[in-house]
């Protein structure tokens, strides 16, 4: 497993994005970059597990009936690019379904260390290069090419 890491957070990002958030006409925001540190990874899964939060529960149903059915419609190879994993405990059914088929490329990204830590253990047998950084800067800068095009 390979591991790319890029900064999540610079104190010059967070002031400004507090700056920007606060100081914007109308509804204020943070942007939620700034809440995933361990304690708001750790407040989110608790959350998720509430019966008032059905979405994880909805996905989880929806994965672990139906992964073989999606996989087997996708042309193989198969490069899972995965934004936001947290936990990446969704994930696991898909990568299982695909490991039936063929090994693959599974590239989650995670700005919350904490959250991603351990994630990875017992994944089926997958190529994984896991990338700690937030998604706008995953975008821009592109991190994973050089996974796919190793992988491809």
């Amino acid at each position: 497993m390979r591991q790319q890491t890029q900064p999540t957070v610079t104190s010059n990002s967070l002031f400004s994005g507090i700056r920007e958030g606060l100081t914007r006409p109308g509804q204020k925001e943070l942007p939620s970059k700034f809440l995933y540190d361990e304690v708001g990874s750790a407040l989110f899964e608790a959350i998720s597990v509430l019966p008032e939060y059905g979405l994880t529960r909805a996905d989880v149903r929806l994965l672990q009936g139906n992964a073989l059915k999606i996989v087997s419609r996708l042309p193989l190879p198969v490069i899972v690019a995965e934004l936001g994993t947290g936990s990446g405990k969704k994930t696991r059914w898909l990568l299982e379904a695909l490991a039936r088929r063929r090994p693959s490329c599974y590239c989650p990204v995670e700005i919350s260390r904490s959250a991603f830590s351990g994630s990875l253990a017992g994944f089926p047998s997958a190529s994984v290069t896991t990338v700690l950084t937030n998604i706008i800067d995953w975008i821009r800068l592109n991190t994973i090419t050089g996974a796919i095009r190793e992988y491809t």
